[in-house]
Protein backbone atom coordinates (compact mmCIF):
# COMPACT_ATOMS: atom_id res chain seq x y z
CA UNK A 1 0.00 0.00 0.00
CA UNK A 2 2.86 2.50 0.96
CA UNK A 3 4.89 1.96 -2.05
CA UNK A 4 1.50 2.18 -4.66
CA UNK A 5 0.65 5.63 -2.74
CA UNK A 6 4.41 6.82 -3.36
CA UNK A 7 4.12 5.87 -6.84
CA UNK A 8 0.79 7.68 -6.97
CA UNK A 9 2.04 10.62 -6.12
CA UNK A 10 5.38 11.15 -7.69
CA UNK A 11 5.45 13.28 -11.21
CA UNK A 12 5.97 11.09 -13.96
CA UNK A 13 9.41 11.37 -15.02
CA UNK A 14 10.46 10.82 -11.01
CA UNK A 15 8.20 8.11 -11.50
CA UNK A 16 9.51 6.31 -14.41
CA UNK A 17 13.02 7.11 -13.54
CA UNK A 18 12.62 5.04 -9.84
CA UNK A 19 11.09 2.35 -11.57
CA UNK A 20 13.57 2.13 -14.06
CA UNK A 21 16.46 2.06 -11.54
CA UNK A 22 14.64 -0.57 -9.29
CA UNK A 23 14.20 -2.85 -12.94
CA UNK A 24 17.85 -2.11 -13.56
CA UNK A 25 18.73 -3.21 -9.97
CA UNK A 26 16.28 -6.18 -9.95
CA UNK A 27 17.34 -7.44 -13.34
CA UNK A 28 20.51 -7.11 -12.40
CA UNK A 29 20.46 -9.71 -9.55
CA UNK A 30 17.99 -12.19 -11.56
CA UNK A 31 20.28 -12.72 -14.52
CA UNK A 32 23.24 -12.82 -12.66
CA UNK A 33 21.71 -15.76 -10.25
CA UNK A 34 19.44 -17.65 -13.06
CA UNK A 35 22.19 -16.95 -16.16
CA UNK A 36 25.52 -16.14 -14.44
CA UNK A 37 25.16 -12.88 -16.44
CA UNK A 38 27.38 -10.07 -14.91
CA UNK A 39 25.23 -6.91 -16.59
CA UNK A 40 26.46 -4.90 -13.57
CA UNK A 41 30.29 -5.53 -15.24
CA UNK A 42 28.92 -4.57 -18.50
CA UNK A 43 26.64 -2.07 -18.25
CA UNK A 44 28.90 -0.26 -15.30
CA UNK A 45 31.27 2.35 -16.88
CA UNK A 46 34.79 1.49 -17.48
CA UNK A 47 37.62 3.87 -18.03
CA UNK A 48 37.78 5.16 -21.55
CA UNK A 49 40.98 3.89 -22.77
CA UNK A 50 39.70 0.30 -21.07
CA UNK A 51 39.41 -3.03 -23.39
CA UNK A 52 36.53 -3.34 -20.93
CA UNK A 53 35.07 -0.03 -21.82
CA UNK A 54 31.88 0.02 -24.19
CA UNK A 55 30.45 3.73 -25.04
CA UNK A 56 27.19 2.76 -23.92
CA UNK A 57 28.38 2.20 -20.47
CA UNK A 58 28.24 6.39 -20.64
CA UNK A 59 24.54 6.22 -20.19
CA UNK A 60 24.08 2.70 -18.52
CA UNK A 61 26.14 3.43 -15.70
CA UNK A 62 23.13 5.81 -14.01
CA UNK A 63 20.92 3.17 -13.49
CA UNK A 64 23.07 0.70 -12.07
CA UNK A 65 23.66 0.10 -8.50
CA UNK A 66 26.10 -2.39 -6.28
CA UNK A 67 23.99 -2.64 -3.11
CA UNK A 68 20.71 -1.57 -1.35
CA UNK A 69 22.10 0.73 0.80
CA UNK A 70 23.20 2.42 -2.63
CA UNK A 71 19.68 2.49 -4.53
CA UNK A 72 18.27 3.28 -1.46
CA UNK A 73 19.94 6.69 -0.49
CA UNK A 74 19.97 7.39 -4.70
CA UNK A 75 16.21 6.93 -4.92
CA UNK A 76 15.55 8.56 -1.46
CA UNK A 77 17.00 11.92 -3.57
CA UNK A 78 15.02 11.14 -6.93
CA UNK A 79 12.15 11.26 -4.80
CA UNK A 80 13.17 14.51 -2.33
CA UNK A 81 15.02 16.61 -4.82
CA UNK A 82 13.41 15.44 -8.37
CA UNK A 83 9.53 15.83 -7.36
CA UNK A 84 9.80 19.29 -7.02
CA UNK A 85 11.89 19.94 -9.28
CA UNK A 86 9.83 18.40 -12.19
CA UNK A 87 6.61 20.25 -11.04
CA UNK A 88 8.93 23.37 -10.88
CA UNK A 89 10.45 23.07 -14.00
CA UNK A 90 8.20 20.75 -16.14
CA UNK A 91 8.79 17.14 -17.23
CA UNK A 92 10.57 18.01 -20.26
CA UNK A 93 12.90 20.09 -18.36
CA UNK A 94 13.50 17.97 -15.65
CA UNK A 95 14.39 15.01 -17.87
CA UNK A 96 17.08 16.87 -19.57
CA UNK A 97 18.41 17.51 -16.51
CA UNK A 98 19.06 14.72 -15.01
CA UNK A 99 20.53 12.99 -17.68
CA UNK A 100 23.02 15.47 -18.44
CA UNK A 101 23.91 16.00 -15.16
CA UNK A 102 24.51 11.82 -15.42
CA UNK A 103 26.41 12.17 -18.67
CA UNK A 104 28.48 15.56 -17.10
CA UNK A 105 29.53 13.43 -14.22
CA UNK A 106 30.69 10.15 -16.43
CA UNK A 107 32.67 13.21 -18.41
CA UNK A 108 34.00 14.97 -15.55
CA UNK A 109 35.13 11.13 -13.80
CA UNK A 110 36.38 9.95 -17.05
CA UNK A 111 38.52 13.20 -17.28
CA UNK A 112 40.02 12.24 -14.05
CA UNK A 113 40.92 8.45 -14.57
CA UNK A 114 42.83 10.28 -17.81
CA UNK A 115 44.66 12.44 -15.87
CA UNK A 116 45.42 9.98 -13.50
CA UNK A 117 46.67 7.36 -15.97
CA UNK A 118 49.00 10.20 -17.64
CA UNK A 119 50.25 11.22 -14.56
CA UNK A 120 51.52 7.62 -13.93
CA UNK A 121 52.11 6.15 -17.36
CA UNK A 122 52.84 8.89 -19.39
CA UNK A 123 50.25 8.17 -22.08
CA UNK A 124 46.08 8.18 -21.49
CA UNK A 125 45.40 4.47 -23.50
CA UNK A 126 47.95 2.28 -22.68
CA UNK A 127 48.27 -0.71 -25.38
CA UNK A 128 45.33 -3.52 -25.88
CA UNK A 129 48.23 -5.87 -24.99
CA UNK A 130 49.85 -4.42 -21.86
CA UNK A 131 46.40 -4.29 -20.65
CA UNK A 132 45.99 -7.55 -20.81
CA UNK A 133 48.81 -9.03 -19.35
CA UNK A 134 48.38 -6.56 -16.05
CA UNK A 135 44.74 -7.93 -15.77
CA UNK A 136 45.69 -11.15 -16.43
CA UNK A 137 48.43 -11.13 -13.77
CA UNK A 138 45.74 -9.00 -11.56
CA UNK A 139 43.26 -11.70 -11.47
CA UNK A 140 45.55 -15.02 -11.94
CA UNK A 141 48.79 -14.22 -9.65
CA UNK A 142 46.49 -11.50 -7.42
CA UNK A 143 49.51 -9.05 -8.29
CA UNK A 144 47.89 -5.60 -8.39
CA UNK A 145 49.38 -2.31 -10.00
CA UNK A 146 48.08 1.21 -10.78
CA UNK A 147 47.39 0.32 -14.05
CA UNK A 148 44.88 -3.05 -13.57
CA UNK A 149 43.13 -1.45 -11.07
CA UNK A 150 42.05 1.58 -13.37
CA UNK A 151 41.71 -0.48 -16.44
CA UNK A 152 39.47 -2.80 -14.16
CA UNK A 153 38.07 -0.41 -11.88
CA UNK A 154 33.65 1.14 -12.74
CA UNK A 155 31.60 3.29 -11.67
CA UNK A 156 27.85 2.88 -11.23
CA UNK A 157 25.31 4.64 -9.97
CA UNK A 158 22.94 7.23 -10.38
CA UNK A 159 24.86 9.59 -7.89
CA UNK A 160 25.59 12.17 -10.45
CA UNK A 161 22.41 12.82 -11.59
CA UNK A 162 20.96 13.25 -8.48
CA UNK A 163 23.78 16.01 -7.66
CA UNK A 164 23.02 17.99 -10.63
CA UNK A 165 19.22 17.83 -9.17
CA UNK A 166 20.46 18.78 -5.75
CA UNK A 167 22.75 21.48 -7.38
CA UNK A 168 19.25 22.51 -9.55
CA UNK A 169 17.36 22.49 -6.13
CA UNK A 170 19.53 24.71 -4.61
CA UNK A 171 19.81 27.18 -7.64
CA UNK A 172 16.18 27.58 -7.31
CA UNK A 173 15.34 27.37 -3.65
CA UNK A 174 18.54 28.56 -2.41
CA UNK A 175 16.98 29.77 1.19
CA UNK A 176 15.28 25.93 1.68
CA UNK A 177 16.15 24.42 4.66
CA UNK A 178 17.48 20.47 4.50
CA UNK A 179 17.31 17.84 7.13
CA UNK A 180 20.05 15.54 6.82
CA UNK A 181 20.91 12.20 8.78
CA UNK A 182 23.34 12.72 11.84
CA UNK A 183 22.77 16.63 11.81
CA UNK A 184 20.64 17.38 14.49
CA UNK A 185 19.87 20.61 13.18
CA UNK A 186 18.20 22.37 9.63
CA UNK A 187 20.86 24.00 7.12
CA UNK A 188 19.61 26.23 3.97
CA UNK A 189 20.24 24.82 0.47
CA UNK A 190 22.98 27.54 -0.48
CA UNK A 191 25.11 26.62 2.67
CA UNK A 192 24.68 22.85 2.22
CA UNK A 193 25.08 22.14 -0.92
CA UNK A 194 28.17 23.97 -1.62
CA UNK A 195 29.56 22.28 1.48
CA UNK A 196 28.90 18.91 0.24
CA UNK A 197 30.81 19.72 -2.52
CA UNK A 198 34.05 21.13 -1.32
CA UNK A 199 33.90 18.11 0.80
CA UNK A 200 33.73 15.41 -2.74
CA UNK A 201 36.94 17.73 -3.89
CA UNK A 202 38.68 17.29 -0.86
CA UNK A 203 38.10 13.93 -1.06
CA UNK A 204 38.53 13.41 -4.65
CA UNK A 205 41.75 14.92 -4.75
CA UNK A 206 42.77 13.05 -1.54
CA UNK A 207 42.35 9.66 -3.02
CA UNK A 208 42.37 8.07 0.21
CA UNK A 209 42.62 3.85 -0.51
CA UNK A 210 39.77 3.44 1.70
CA UNK A 211 37.09 5.12 -0.92
CA UNK A 212 35.65 4.25 -3.63
CA UNK A 213 33.10 6.74 -4.10
CA UNK A 214 33.32 8.65 -7.35
CA UNK A 215 33.74 12.05 -6.22
CA UNK A 216 34.38 13.74 -9.62
CA UNK A 217 31.56 12.07 -10.25
CA UNK A 218 29.42 13.71 -7.87
CA UNK A 219 30.85 17.17 -8.96
CA UNK A 220 30.42 16.95 -12.34
CA UNK A 221 26.62 16.19 -12.05
CA UNK A 222 26.52 19.21 -9.87
CA UNK A 223 28.41 21.36 -12.17
CA UNK A 224 26.48 20.51 -15.29
CA UNK A 225 23.63 21.00 -13.07
CA UNK A 226 24.25 24.69 -12.27
CA UNK A 227 25.08 25.17 -15.83
CA UNK A 228 21.59 24.30 -16.94
CA UNK A 229 19.54 26.19 -14.50
CA UNK A 230 22.18 29.27 -15.02
CA UNK A 231 21.17 28.69 -19.32
CA UNK A 232 17.50 28.64 -18.55
CA UNK A 233 17.69 31.47 -16.25
CA UNK A 234 19.63 34.03 -18.51
CA UNK A 235 16.84 32.73 -21.06
CA UNK A 236 13.90 33.58 -19.11
CA UNK A 237 11.89 34.43 -22.25
CA UNK A 238 11.59 30.42 -23.03
CA UNK A 239 11.68 29.21 -19.34
CA UNK A 240 8.84 30.40 -17.96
Amino acid sequence: MGILYLLKNMPPAVKNLFLINILFFVGTLAFKNAFSLDLMSMLSMKYFGSIEFNPIQVFTHMFMHGGFSHILFNMFGLIMFGSTLEKFVGTKKFLLLYLAAGLGSAFLEQAYWAYSVYEEFGLIIPEKSIQREVIRMSVEENYHTNLSVRMMSQMLGASGAIYGLLAAFGMFFPNSELMFLFIPFPIKAKYFIPGILLLDLFLGLSRYSWDNIAHFAHIGGALTGVLIVWIWKKDRSSFY
